[in-house]
């Protein structure tokens, strides 16, 4: 009797991740699906263009979602509440945020579930030291029950829903198109504002992105690697949408005047081209296309008369004219905008200011011997909250995860793509709590 329920569960599974899966492509979903997942995509892009409109929206999206959600697009729903998050505003007069909803849909899912959840001791360790983490970050005051609430929602979630590989291609495929609706609202409002301490404690204006909180440069240059890469391995994408969705992104990334994106860009694209199942003349091929086609486009720009030339990106490109310049001068200080800095006095604590205690199993603050200042580097957060012993435990894990991942017979190799992008901007950014820490580790430590 349970096999037939699993064989009946499995084919309506199948079913509803076959239509998401095909919904770029020539092939149709069922009217009801196709006309919600519109109606979904054009309200978040109301709300983000325009956040007064969150009074209508909110309840549609909240109708949209539930239906999704319960009709085969769980892991679609669950990867937009947690990539868009609080620019999704409220679902109610300005109360109830979505993140909510992702939880009320987590329990119901939960409370549904006839059969039992099985967890493997390796996800029961992960989880301990997730606890820890966070306990040790409320009790220094760094985040609140609230950021805590959301955290654990958002991975508990993503959990629950990326079991499978069609699972997981659902998941990546809702990030690719909420980055592409968040890239679309920067390419038509300019960005979010807000303001940043240079190297010398004074304010200056900065611009990010949409789905990152304040909307900080470099957390939304992550975030628009990622969708770049897995729209560059979504086999379903049109190659005229993927040139659209690239193209928004790439602009993007010129409004966050962010160097770690444009390395990060590279990053994705080199790793595209070798870590795609290609033969080798093949790749090769496609490696001196990609560079050929870049080089093409920065030629025919920079030769552009300036009354055809873009601010933002002349703006980025003088930054990063800048930055080669101090990498050149070997001012390593400032070319990383002080992280070196800050690196050197946050290992100087681990290794040489504080006990052996603290030095192998952590528990300290995010703050501890650099004052107001977080290391912007999530393997030092890491030493500094579970120690070495913690740290080496979750790299191997993770490790382990791109290889099992890289020798998957069954993936498209997405997963390991963005595995290495979040590796990459471990180094440049501190990931501790909130949605992106939960995208990390839902793709490093559950996928």
């Amino acid at each position: 009797m349970n096999l037939n329920n699993n064989s009946c569960d499995m084919e309506h599974v199948d079913k509803g991740h076959n239509k998401a899966l095909l919904f770029f492509t020539r092939e149709q979903v069922d009217k009801t699906s196709r006309y919600v997942v519109a109606i979904l995509m054009t309200s978040i892009l109301c709300v983000f263009i325009n956040p007064s409109l969150q009074t209508i929206t909110g309840p549609i999206m909240a109708i949209c979602f539930t239906y999704l959600y319960f009709n085969g697009y769980k892991a679609f729903v669950t990867s937009i509440i947690i990539v868009a998050n609080d620019a999704l505003r409220c679902i109610f007069f300005g109360s109830i945020s979505f993140p909510y909803l992702l939880l009320l849909f987590l329990g119901l899912a939960l409370l549904s579930n006839k059969h039992k959840i099985q967890i493997r001791i390796s996800q029961m360790i992960a989880a301990v030291i997730l606890v820890i983490m966070l306990v040790t970050l409320y009790h220094y005051s760094i985040i609140g029950i609230k950021n805590i609430i959301y955290t654990l929602t958002f991975i508990c979630a993503g959990a629950q829903c990326v079991s499978e590989t069609k699972e997981r291609e659902l998941f990546f495929k809702g990030i690719a198109i909420t980055v592409f609706l968040i890239s679309l609202h920067t390419c038509v409002t300019g960005g979010v504002e807000f303001y940043e301490l240079n190297e010398y404690s004074k304010a200056f204006l900065r611009k990010g992105i949409l789905g990152v909180g304040i909307g900080d440069s470099n957390f939304s240059s992550l975030l628009l690697n990622i969708g770049i890469a897995i729209t560059l391995f979504d086999t379903n994408f049109k190659w005229y949408l993927k040139t659209i969705m690239i193209a928004c992104s790439v602009f993007s990334m010129t409004v966050t005047l962010s160097t770690s994106g444009l390395i990060g860009f590279l990053l994705v694209l080199g790793c595209f081209v070798f870590i795609k199942r290609d033969s080798i003349p093949k790749k090769i091929w496609n490696a001196l296309f990609i560079i050929f086609f870049i080089l093409i486009i920065i030629n025919v720009y920079m030769a552009m008369p300036d009354s055809m030339r873009n601010e933002t990106i002349d703006a980025y490109i003088a930054r990063m004219q800048e930055k080669f310049f101090l990498l050149n001068l070997g001012n390593m200080t400032e070319f990383t905008s002080s992280r070196s800095e800050l690196l050197s006095i946050a290992l100087q604590y681990i290794f040489s200011e504080q006990g052996i205690v603290g030095l192998l199993f952590g528990f300290n603050s995010l703050f501890a011997g650099n004052g107001e200042l977080v290391p912007h580097n999530t393997y030092v957060d890491l030493l500094l909250q579970i120690g070495l012993i913690g740290t080496a435990a979750s790299l191997a894990y993770i490790l382990r995860g791109v290889v099992t991942a890289w020798r998957s017979q069954q993936r498209s190799r997405t997963d390991v793509m963005v595995k290495i992008v979040f590796l990459y901007y471990f180094f440049n950014l501190s990931l501790f709590h909130g949605s992106m820490f939960a995208l990390a580790y839902i793709v490093l430590v559950i996928l």
